[in-house]
């Protein structure tokens, strides 16, 4: 390993190979012409650096996990609102000012074709047992929307393995450590959207909760 290859080590290598050096200088600095001190300076910025790549994972950890929550709560709240206020429009009882008193619009005489849009912040996450669990931002799409489901590998083109009306679902039979890449897009009356983001899995052999542009 040279100075220089140091600089192309990933994150994890690079921890595992300073520690290795660390322990080295520490047990023995003068035997590379160095101080003690400086074995503990070492020391401290190794162990330093070691913290942070913990911190990190915690950090990304807890960001996916508060993505998740937030799409679940996004999904639930749309969800019962769209229940009642269905209820609400239909109820004969109900006049459009009591419509209007709510913020919303006042009963179409006329219906308005559905448009579908953009899917948004797919998310894939694997398990060891093979599956995947896909989660999505509907964007405004009405539930009687459908959402197609692509997945490709580095052996395969983009395919569709599923269609649903939620923004949740789950796939079966995908190799954990196999590298996967997924997107959505949302179909009505022979309509489709554009595609949602490339969300991956097992990203170079690694798992990744990631999302990267289309």
């Amino acid at each position: 390993m040279t100075i220089q290859g140091l600089y192309r080590l990933g994150e994890g290598p690079l921890s595992d190979k300073i520690n290795q050096i660390s322990a080295a200088i520490t047990a023995n600095p003068t035997r590379y012409s160095l101080t003690a001190p400086i074995a503990t300076e070492l020391a401290t910025v190794a162990e330093l650096y070691n913290d942070s790549l913990i911190a990190q994972e915690a950090a990304r950890a807890a960001f996916a996990a508060a993505v998740q929550e937030k799409l679940a709560q996004h999904e639930a709240a749309l969800s019962l609102f769209s229940q009642y206020l269905n209820v609400i429009y239909s109820a004969p009882t109900v006049s459009d000012a009591d419509i209007a008193s709510l913020g919303m619009s006042p009963r179409s005489t006329t219906r308005t074709p559905v448009t579908p849009v953009e899917p948004l912040n797919l998310i894939a996450t694997p398990t060891p047992a093979g599956t995947v669990t896909l989660e999505w931002d509907r964007n405004g799409n009405p539930y009687s929307v459908n959402f197609v489901i692509e997945s490709k590998t580095a052996e395969t083109d983009w395919e569709i393995v599923e269609m649903t009306t939620k923004s949740k679902i789950t796939l079966y039979n995908y190799v954990p450590g196999q590298t996967a890449w997924f997107r959505a897009y949302a179909q009505k009356n022979n309509e489709n959207s554009v595609p949602s983001n490339v969300a991956v899995i097992y990203e170079g052999g690694e798992f990744l909760n990631v999302q990267i542009a289309a």
